[in-house]
């Protein structure tokens, strides 16, 4: 424990943090001989414990060993439909600021999607789609609007080569998302979409032609259970 940077106080318990609009020091007691000392300092991480706070929910949502709310890791929601958690109260591995930001992140998305109207899954068919740069915007944009699953068909390039090596083309428009979206190579598209009906997907149709319905005059509410987007 020898360092330049820190020194470490045994026997040390925190009383009080001092100073006036910003802090200036702590007061601690040593509890060998129960004497209050003053150490100044210009901050403090304050570590409150790991029992998570879940005692207004343990009789609503499902919870673990711990007390910690089980949640479903893509969207937050707890057992009970309506409830999302985000942070150290959660089931997650890790208890950092940062990684409780993005679980407030995800349910927040979530509520918002459920709001509109489009928080059923949806899964997307490229169907012969040549250029790798048009097949990445696509992998970018399901990242961004949630989409569980891209199924490539025809002659839509994958991510990766036969040699295992990702494509530089995709890759610099998809900006990773080929590796947070799941996609599948699929040999027929017909036995795929009537795969998808039996599933119970809506399946729409995205294509330029002169009978393309604008995509602002599409009611989500109508889409039924499942959702499915296919490419040209």
């Amino acid at each position: 424990m020898r360092s330049l940077r820190f020194k470490v106080y045994f026997n040390a318990e925190t009383k009080e943090i001092v100073g006036d609009g910003i802090m200036t020091g702590i007061k601690y007691q040593d509890v060998t001989t129960k004497e209050i000392k003053e150490l100044a300092v210009g901050g403090a991480f304050v570590e409150i414990g790991t029992v998570p706070n879940s005692e207004l929910v343990k009789d609503l949502v499902q919870l673990n060993r711990s007390g910690e709310m089980v949640v479903d890791a893509k969207t937050q929601r707890a057992s009970l439909e309506g409830i999302w958690a985000a942070g150290d109260v959660c089931d997650s591995l890790y208890k950092q600021n940062n990684i409780a930001v993005g679980d407030a992140i995800k349910a927040a998305l979530d509520i918002y999607f459920i709001s509109i109207g489009l928080n059923n899954p949806m899964v997307a068919i490229l169907h012969n789609i040549r250029s790798l740069y048009n097949v990445g915007s696509i992998f970018r944009t399901a990242d961004a609007a949630g989409i569980e699953k891209i199924y490539l068909c025809g002659i839509t390039p994958e991510p990766i080569d036969k040699f295992g090596r990702l494509r530089p083309q995709l890759t610099k428009v998809s900006l990773g998302a080929e590796s947070s979206v799941q996609w599948e190579r699929v040999a027929s598209t017909t036995r795929l979409i009537d795969r998808l009906k039996k599933d119970k997907y809506k399946i729409i149709a995205i294509e330029q032609s002169e009978r393309s319905i604008h995509y602002s005059k599409v009611k989500t509410n109508s889409l039924g259970q499942r959702q499915r987007c296919s490419g040209q």
